[in-house]
């Protein structure tokens, strides 16, 4: 028989040893699963009551770790169990086989994992369930002084998750800026120590076009907006913590061990999700292919280059294409294939596209002419659309639509998908460096069946 009191004054004078909070859970949950000899102890937590994720893990030796399989647990699986909770008591399964009858979903989750007992207790703040925690396969002639040790310490371990969360809410404030929630300038003089000793280094100045007008003809509220916007696009092409916001409307983009060309896709990407935000933006770039620069030394050379394009686009305001992609922004997160093509040399460059469209079976081809033909003549779009599709997507046709100065093309068909057709929409605009002697287009394809 254990002493429980004796325990938990243990457990928490070991604990206490550590000032982290993901440390303090980690070895409390350590010293529960070893000190009772259980397979697995952990701890589930609530995400806004759409599903559980298995946020903390310790594992005896031999025993297989679950907490990467145990992530999105769907909300009505363990809902059950909160009913349990309210009735004062734990979850306690002495017999797996016997729980059957009592969960069919709860007992397929577990069986594959090889547990046989297991006990849960609700984790708790402010009157409201937050999730459960626990320990797998402890001995069977233990479970009910388990069971009284996990009630002892529940509201300790609660109090775990709500200072981890205080800690997590602290670090994100001093990492990240709160409006546009990248990086913030402080992480970005971090870096210097980091990119030292890697293979090269890529560094991007980008600079908001227009923001102080935008501050002063339609206010800061539609100000902040352009920041997030740009803020997103960057992320979206070279991933949120690798973009840093330094200033009102500057930003820095800093990756290492990435290839130039790598990077300049990631910059076309970029300039595209711009383009579909409306951000009109001014950058530069270099590329060193070792790191013996500092971070300043190399933020010398892109500020140049950006306040020289910056420049330029002053120098040839008069033409604001804003208006063009009317509604577009509410969009552009649904699109599924975004190009960007070039009618007059006939050819594209991907943004952002599934692998698996690129075959030739797809009608994949290095002209999009020929691209955009084939994939409706091999049988993708539905027969009673090929006609019109075919007539839309003509190349020729296409370059006179816009040399019209049209602003926006819209193409609805039914694509097909596995064995069904789908209605698709696709969508063309003129892209920012779009003139007559240069025909340069974005293509986009949503689906919009219901």
């Amino acid at each position: 028989m254990i002493n429980r009191e004796m325990f938990v004054t243990d457990l928490l004078k070991y604990a206490s040893t550590m000032s982290d909070p993901k440390e303090i859970i980690n070895e409390m949950l350590r010293y529960l699963g070893h000190e009772l000899n259980a397979d697995r102890a952990y701890i589930f937590e609530e995400v806004a009551g759409v599903c559980f994720n298995n946020t903390f893990e310790w594992c005896k030796e031999g025993v297989v770790p679950q907490i990467d399989i145990l992530q999105n647990v769907p909300y009505e699986v363990c809902e059950p169990w909160y009913k349990e909770y309210d009735k004062n008591t734990n979850i306690v399964i002495r017999d797996l086989e016997e729980y059957k009858n009592v969960s069919q979903v709860i007992y397929d989750i577990l069986k594959p994992q090889d547990i046989n007992t297991l006990i849960t207790g609700p984790l708790e703040l402010d009157g409201k369930y937050i999730g459960f925690w626990g320990v797998d396969n402890p001995p069977a002639d233990m479970l009910d002084d388990i069971s009284a040790i996990i009630t002892l310490l529940t509201y300790t371990m609660s109090i775990m998750i709500r200072y981890r969360n205080s800690i997590d809410e602290i670090t994100y404030i001093s990492m990240y800026d709160q409006l546009s929630g990248v990086c913030n300038r402080r992480v970005l003089v971090a870096k210097e120590n980091e990119i030292h000793g890697t293979s090269s280094v890529s560094i991007m100045s980008c600079d908001i076009n227009g923001l102080k007008k935008m501050n002063d003809t339609k206010g800061h509220a539609a100000g902040d907006q352009l920041i997030i916007d740009c803020a997103a696009a960057l992320s979206k092409a070279f991933g949120n913590d690798n973009v840093y916001r330094i200033g009102g409307d500057e930003f820095v983009v800093l990756m290492t061990d990435e290839s130039e060309e790598s990077f300049n896709m990631r910059k076309e990407k970029a300039l595209a999700y711009m383009d579909m935000y409306e951000v009109s933006v001014s950058i530069g770039c270099v590329h060193h292919p070792h790191s013996k620069y500092s971070i300043a030394q190399m933020l010398k050379e892109t500020d140049d280059l950006m306040y020289a394009s910056k420049d330029a686009y002053y120098r040839q305001m008069g033409t604001d294409r804003r208006g063009q992609k009317d509604a577009h922004k509410a969009l552009c997160d649904l699109y599924t294939k975004i190009l960007k093509i070039n009618i007059t040399e006939d050819t594209y460059q991907i943004i952002d596209m599934e692998e698996s469209e690129q075959s030739e079976d797809m009608g994949f081809n290095k002209s999009i002419s020929t691209w955009l033909s084939n994939f409706g003549k091999n049988g993708y779009v539905h027969p009673d659309d090929l006609d019109e599709y075919l007539r839309l997507t003509d190349i020729n046709y296409l370059s006179e639509y816009f040399a019209g100065n049209k602003t926006s093309l819209h193409i609805f068909y039914r694509r097909k998908f596995d064995d069904t057709f789908k209605q698709v929409m696709m969508e063309i605009i003129p892209a920012s460096d779009y003139s007559s002697d240069n025909q340069s287009l974005y293509l986009y394809v949503k689906n919009i069946d219901a």
